[in-house]
This record gives C-alpha cells, structure tokens and sequence, in this order.
C-alpha cells in the first residue's frame, strides 16, 4: 500500500535507519477518492463487473449492474467532497458533508 502511494506522488519514502514516511503533499490537496481509486483500482462487487471472470447468465438482460454501477459512483462521489485535512480538523463531518 504504501509503495502504491509513493507512485501515485501522495507520499514520500526515505530507507535507512532515519527512514520512514510523509506526505509528499499537503494534506489538503490529498483528495480521499483520488486515493481511493488509486488503491482499490477495481470495485467488482458482482461478478458481472468483471470483464475478465464474468460468467454470469443474465449479462445484458439484468438491471442490478446499473443500479450497482449508480451506486458505486454515488459512493466515490462521497470521498470525492473530502481530502486528508478534512479528516485531520476538528470540523463536523455532518457539516462537511452538507458543504459538498
């Protein structure tokens, strides 16, 4: 996980005996569904939104994959209104929520 968030540019790794981890950025430009997506890079709940291990019979007849798919995107756009800084102030996350 850590190696994933170097490369994706949100942290910075230093080996050695004085080693370890920090932000490579601000912690308010660090938005939790870029990091989201970086880390999950697929969500296949189902096996229908696998393209690689679909078998599933009712492929193109079912409606679920859509209303999944909806979902999922309404899920992401949640984590898209927060960054790291939002998670680290004091301030309500009701609050935050009903800014966004």
């Amino acid at each position: 996980m850590a190696q994933t968030l170097a490369r994706a540019g949100y942290l910075h790794t230093q080996r050695g005996p004085s080693g370890g981890l920090q932000l490579a950025r601000a912690a308010h430009e660090i938005q939790l569904g870029d990091v989201l997506r970086r880390t999950e890079p697929d969500f296949e709940l189902v096996e229908c939104f696998s393209e690689r291990d679909n078998t599933c019979p009712l492929t193109g007849a079912c409606k679920l994959q859509d209303v999944i798919g909806q979902a999922m995107r309404a899920f992401l756009d949640v984590f898209d209104c927060y960054t790291l800084a939002d998670l680290l102030r004091s301030r309500s996350v009701r609050q935050r929520l009903l800014d966004c």
